[in-house]
Order: structure tokens, then C-alpha cells, then sequence
């Protein structure tokens, strides 16, 4: 059985997300509106995918910090991003620190449940039109915001 986490602001979204993985018959699907509950949401849960938005309230990328402190304590369970941000140091950032696929939210609706099924076995998912990016992009080495902190980040 598959447990999924959600982190997203905005209900419309996590009510999409929902309906999607309803659909593909996941039972256990939790919800969390901020970074700080999906850190709790995460420790009660322990989630088989994390379905995470880079910018979350007021934090431009606090998904990033997510991110950041949860590949601290567990390297394995996925995450795809599922984002408005198409910069490809954005994109890179994230993968370089953990994240298992990104996606767009202007993307297709169908490009969805293939991300989630990608990432669900043990593959990397990036939207169409990341697909150039290099190898060094996606490692992080060329990308010129992985020298700054999170507060830098968030700042920036």
C-alpha cells in the first residue's frame, strides 16, 4: 500500500492531487498545508512519496528547506516536486539536494499520474521540458545557487 504526503497551500491542489491518486487506488493520502505540519505530518506517517510544492505561504522556497532537512534523516522516500518555478538553477537545486522528479503546474494533467508512477518505482521524473539539463545541472555542480544557504535562497 502506498502512503502519500502532500504539501501544498492551496486546496484546489491537494484536492486534485487527491482525486488523481484516489483514481490510481492509493487509501492512504495525508495533507499539509505548511512546511512545519508536513514535517509532523511526515514523522506520524512516514509516507511512501512526499507530493511537495517549493513555495509554500509566505517562504518562496521552503520547499527547498524541506527538502534539504529531510534527505538529512531519510535518503529513500521520494518526492516530486510539483511546482510553478521552470528555472533551470531551481530545477537543478532540487534535484542535487534530493528531490525524485519535478514537475510544472502548467504541464499537462496526464503528465501527473506518469510522474507519480516513475517516482513509485525507484526512477527520476523530470518534465518534458527539463529534459536538456545536463548532467552536471541535475548533480548541481554548474548551478550557481548551490553555493548559497537556505536564507540566501529564501532572500533571493
Amino acid at each position: 500500500m502506498t502512503r502519500v504526503l502532500i504539501i501544498d497551500d492551496h486546496p484546489i491542489v491537494v484536492q486534485g492531487w487527491r482525486q488523481l491518486l484516489e483514481d490510481a487506488r492509493v487509501t492512504e493520502i495525508y495533507e499539509a498545508r505548511d512546511i512545519a505540519d508536513g514535517c509532523g505530518q511526515y514523522r506520524a506517517h512516514r509516507p511512501d512519496v512526499i507530493i511537495l510544492d517549493l513555495t509554500i505561504g509566505k517562504s518562496e522556497l521552503g520547499g527547498i528547506s524541506f527538502i534539504e532537512r529531510l534527505r538529512r534523516r531519510d535518503r529513500q522516500t521520494p518526492i516530486l516536486v510539483f511546482t510553478m518555478h521552470n528555472d533551470p538553477m531551481i530545477v537543478g537545486r532540487a534535484l542535487a539536494i534530493g528531490a525524485t522528479g519535478y514537475v510544472l503546474k502548467d504541464g499537462p494533467f496526464n503528465e501527473l499520474s506518469r510522474a507519480f508512477a516513475e517516482i513509485c518505482h525507484g526512477r527520476t521524473y523530470l518534465s518534458p521540458c527539463h529534459l536538456p539539463l545536463t548532467s552536471d545541472e541535475k548533480r548541481g555542480a554548474a548551478n550557481p545557487l548551490s553555493c548559497l544557504n537556505r536564507q540566501e535562497l529564501e532572500t533571493l
